[in-house]
């Protein structure tokens, strides 16, 4: 399965739906299921505003499509939660589904995990491949 780490909060607002544009500086061509793994980092101003510094780090957290990768624009600050760079992406998320927490040591960049829906506390369907 795909993967991911997001620091805290942001990895939060994800799982909570409330974060459907993640921002990257760079793209993918990637596109379906998306494990998201909550970093052992914490961006504390942005706790300071958007709460969860009591969240667990270190851990599986969801699973989210990711739909679409495009150069993010002005107008995708509020699904970003924050404010958008010169050269950033908008990675466009949704339906996300709640995993078992497992400890998890994160990487840089988008990487292939070997780990199961079983394991995650899935169905094999919860993170079939999305249609082209």
């Amino acid at each position: 399965m795909r993967a991911i780490v997001l620091r805290t909060p942001w990895a939060s607002l994800v799982a909570e739906g409330r974060k459907t544009i993640e921002l990257r500086t760079w793209s993918t061509r990637y596109r379906g299921p998306l494990l998201i793994i909550v970093g052992k980092g914490v961006d504390r101003g942005d706790v300071a505003k958007w709460g969860h510094g009591d969240a667990p780090r270190g851990v599986t957290l969801c699973v989210v499509d990711l739909l679409d990768v495009r150069p993010a624009t002005s107008a995708d600050e509020h699904d970003a939660c924050g404010p958008i760079a010169t050269g950033e992406f908008a990675w466009i998320v949704a339906n996300v589904r709640p995993v078992t927490q497992i400890p998890m040591l994160g990487r840089l960049g988008l990487y292939e995990l070997d780990v199961t829906p079983e394991a995650l506390g899935l169905r094999a369907s919860d993170t079939a491949s999305l249609p082209a």
